[in-house]
């Protein structure tokens, strides 16, 4: 592919071209032609390669792919002339092939996958920095999970989720048997011991009432007080029989 140098120098040529007509020299004007047709079709055989590297949700290898070959989005810009229809009539009018049509669905993935990785930047930052140093799986889950979440067309990110929680999963027995205090049974680990400061209250069980002779007495005679009073059987015999006798 062309410099961008030789590259802005075509397009000048181009431009110059479409103002006066008149002064072009054919021979020239056949080799410019030639040479932007090649460049718009090698352009578009990159796009087509990253296109297929977004679509398998490899965004990063796309753009590495794109800055590996000159920064497609910027070759684009360059080959994207606002007179390109006046360009293709000039070229026709010579009988020389006309230049084919930019992938422009292909750029525009392109850019968008740009502009998302900026957005992603920082969590991708610390999920290499983890991967570095690393890191318990849990953190790295944890980072991989906003990834998933901010970016759920890229299937790269909940794959790498589901294996995480898996290897994840397989630790947590570990982890356990590492909070364990050190040389404690199953059972002491599984019973709950009291605190020290409740084992040494004194428990105090209530006592029996001892009462005197004295207030024993009183309290029966105030019992028999309280008691409504109820006349005995012989009493009223008694009572009866006297009112029947002369």
């Amino acid at each position: 592919m062309m410099t961008g140098t030789d590259i802005d120098s075509l397009i000048r040529f181009m431009q110059s071209a479409l103002e006066s007509p008149e002064r072009i020299d054919e021979e020239l004007f056949r080799d410019e032609v030639v040479a932007y047709n090649d460049l718009v079709h090698e352009l578009n055989a990159h796009l087509a390669a990253s296109d297929r590297l977004l679509d398998a949700g490899r965004r990063d290898e796309a753009i590495e792919y794109s800055e590996r070959n000159g920064n497609l989005l910027e070759m684009y810009e360059k080959l994207d002339i606002p007179e390109i229809e006046l360009w293709c009539e000039l070229v026709t009018a010579f009988e020389l092939p006309a230049p084919p049509r930019l992938h422009e669905d292909a750029a525009v993935q392109l850019n968008d996958a740009y502009v998302k990785l900026n957005e992603l930047r920082p969590l991708l930052t610390r999920h290499r920095l983890l991967a570095l140093d690393h890191a318990p799986l849990r953190y790295r889950l944890i980072t991989l999970a906003e990834l998933a979440a901010q970016d759920p067309l890229n299937p790269v990110w909940q794959d790498g989720v589901e294996e995480f929680q898996k290897a994840r999963l397989s630790e947590i027995p570990r982890d356990l048997d590492r909070a364990k205090p050190k040389h404690s049974t199953k059972a002491n680990w599984n019973r709950p011991k009291p605190d020290r400061h409740l084992r040494s209250v004194p428990i105090r069980l209530p006592q029996p009432c001892r009462q005197s002779g004295h207030a024993k007495k009183r309290l029966q005679t105030s019992l028999r007080n309280s008691r409504p009073m109820i006349p005995s059987i012989r009493t009223k015999i008694y009572s009866s029989s006297s009112a029947s006798w002369p």
